[in-house]
């Protein structure tokens, strides 16, 4: 969130007048807002009055009274112990013993203290450290026409300490690629000194995770001279020790993008694509409130409305959009907001949508991804304006699972409204979603291999190493499926131009079969 966007939630925050749990990393957030922190440590849950500086100093208290209390115990137990194996077997000073003996086995030990996990991290020294570092001469930056930095002049030498603000859309973001060199200018020098080596951690940069691929493996990746164990020492200061560094990246907060879009993004680069990113839910008709409404008319009719169907959705629109961008490169996007994580920076409520906004100018692709990129109604035909149409769905019970799940966990629904809807929905997924798989010229089907025969009495969504991708081919003649065997372990081939793998390579297989046929594209060669 920009600056303005956290103090109006702060103030907002501050102001409501009911029950807050609030889970935030930002101290300087939280501190005007809580009046109790409730702290998990050692698997329990300890409460403190107080914000959450008062917190700090109160656990501090809390750790050093204990330290001090273990030493002090440890100091009398090796006292009783000395005392006991030295009298032990002295008739004369057996009962003594003994007594101390049950002294110790009464006593309840106090554990040391103990911090769960903490941070180390120390930045290695320069190489060099030329004065400038960087230079900016009048340089205007921006996005097509949209021109958003002009004429920029700016040095940045060692030792500064600079704090970027500015409301959304002033170019902070603009100024940051352009500084990392992610994006060129449109007129004026960026000079970088000579032996400078750039780190950029994106805003979005868990986008171009690899949702299959360890925390060990990307680093190993990045620093493929370094040992085993010193990434292993690195990874441990952030808190990834023990078998965290063999987890997949997807197991952890904050990377719930979509394999698929993950694989496409990774693709994109590696090709040096300019993408410009369209998502389904743009081209809704209603927000939640109108949603809400339109599906209580409709039950008085006797009908369903559900997001798979035309009644919900704007197919004209879509359509119309596919077509000019595929005449001119040129279109408009908007979000749908989901949950408050995701309106909150926008000012909005959940359920709404942001401005309709120009896609950004010059792009390569259009990657679309949503419900309806193959859908083929008695007006409309989406279908015929895309050159690679992909269908990835998971079998139907495991659909209704992510569903439930998402749903109830993210989004806030109850878990009746969900399955209501799951109801609803499935005269619309029969005619509307269903059919777009037999125009695809692949699928990626994934089956979980553990029990999902209730789906709505699952507690949790198979992971994908508990699953199988089931992948088809439709009318593609150049499929190398030796070279696709060797490279994805454990894959076989079920069918005539159908190829199973473990879920764990869904990511993989995607970018080993879908890179050369975007190339294709590119090339202006039809996909066959």
């Amino acid at each position: 969130m920009d600056l303005d966007a956290v103090i109006w939630l702060e103030k907002w925050l501050r102001n409501y007048p009911g029950t807050l749990i609030l889970i935030s990393h930002d101290r300087d957030f939280l501190d005007p807002i809580i009046n109790r922190v409730l702290h998990i440590e050692q698997q329990t849950l300890n409460e403190y009055t107080g914000n959450y500086s008062s917190f700090e100093q109160q656990h501090a208290t809390k750790l050093a009274q204990q330290q001090s209390l273990y030493q002090h115990q440890q100091e009398k137990v090796a006292h009783l112990q000395h005392y006991i194996d030295r009298f032990r077997a002295k008739a004369t000073k057996a009962k003594q013993a003994q007594s101390r003996i049950k002294m110790l086995e009464r006593m309840e030990l106090i554990a040391p203290a103990h911090v769960d996990n903490p941070f180390q991290f120390s930045f290695r020294a320069p190489e060099n450290l030329p004065n400038p570092l960087l230079t900016l001469e009048k340089v205007s930056a921006g996005y097509g026409d949209n021109l958003i930095l002009r004429s920029i002049k700016f040095n940045l030498v060692p030792g500064s300490r600079i704090g970027l603000l500015g409301r959304n859309g002033a170019g902070k973001s603009t100024l940051i690629k352009l500084l990392a060199g992610t994006l060129p200018p449109q007129s004026g020098t960026v000079s970088l000194a000579k032996g400078i080596k750039l780190g950029y951690f994106a805003q979005h940069q868990l986008e171009f995770l690899r949702a299959d691929k360890t925390p060990l493996q990307h680093l190993s990746r990045l620093a493929p001279k370094e040992s085993e164990q010193s990434l292993r020492d690195f990874l441990g200061g952030f808190g990834f020790q023990g078998d965290k560094v063999t987890d997949q990246t997807a197991r952890f907060s904050g990377a719930g993008t979509t394999t698929t879009s993950l694989a496409f993004r990774k693709i994109f680069q590696q090709l040096n694509i300019r993408a410009a990113e369209l998502e389904g839910d743009s081209f809704h008709h209603f927000t939640r409130p109108e949603m809400d409404l339109a599906i209580r008319k409709a039950l008085d009719l006797g009908r369903h409305v559900s997001y798979f169907g035309p009644d919900a959705n704007n197919f004209d629109l879509l359509e119309r959009t596919f077509y000019h961008y595929g005449e001119s490169g040129r279109g408009q996007a908007r979000k749908y907001l989901h949950t408050y994580d995701e309106a909150v920076p926008y000012n909005q409520v959940p359920g709404t949508f942001t401005p309709w906004q120009p896609l950004p100018e010059p792009t390569d692709v259009l990657f679309y991804e949503g419900l309806h990129g193959g859908v083929v109604t008695e007006h409309n035909d989406v279908a015929r304006h895309v050159d690679l149409l992909v269908g990835v769905v998971p079998i139907v019970n495991l659909e209704w699972i992510q569903k439930l799940m998402r749903d109830t966990n993210e989004r806030g629904h109850s878990r009746e409204a969900v399955m209501d809807s799951v109801v609803r929905s499935m005269e619309d997924y029969i005619n509307f979603i269903t059919p777009q798989f037999f125009r695809t010229h692949i699928n990626f089907q994934r089956v979980p291999t553990v029990d999902t025969s209730n789906q709505f009495a699952a507690k949790a969504i198979p992971s994908l190493d508990e699953s199988f991708v089931v992948i088809h081919f439709r009318g593609l003649d150049a499929m190398d499926f030796p070279y696709l065997l060797a490279m994805l372990q454990g894959s076989f081939i079920s069918n005539i131009n159908t190829l199973v793998v473990p879920g764990g390579k869904m990511g993989l297989a995607m970018e080993l079969i879908m890179a050369p046929l975007v190339k294709q594209l590119l090339e202006g060669k039809q996909i066959r």
